[in-house]
């Protein structure tokens, strides 16, 4: 991931990126997923707490978004022209969505 949110001003941009999630201890939680489509699974993730990184950040009272960016490098993810979407890929969350306390910044599933 090479950004996360906003800083304390509308311009403002702060970087995290591998090695700051590396320096943090992962939480497991197993967690139910429910699918649009009509069926659900619990799964075991390993992830943080994504409200507990933001609050690092020190977002803007007035924030409403936060912006989410991959990790692209073509020599080493050469099949990602296949996939069907543009890299880096480019998400969001609002910010209620991000600080809820069940929304994880997962790294992996299933132990």
């Amino acid at each position: 991931m090479d950004s996360l949110g906003r800083g304390r001003r509308q311009d403002a941009k702060k970087i995290f990126d591998g090695r700051d999630i590396k320096a943090r201890t992962a939480g497991r939680a197993h967690l139910p997923h429910r699918c649009v489509e009509r069926w659900s699974i619990v799964v075991p993730w390993i992830g943080y707490s994504l409200s507990a990184i933001l609050k690092q950040f020190e977002p803007a009272p007035k924030a409403k978004y936060i912006a989410f960016q991959s990790y692209y490098d073509a020599g080493q993810m050469p099949h990602s022209k296949y996939t069907g979407i543009d890299y880096p890929y480019v998400e969001g969350l609002r910010m209620d969505e991000a600080m809820h306390p069940l929304t994880l910044l997962c790294v992996g599933m299933y132990g």
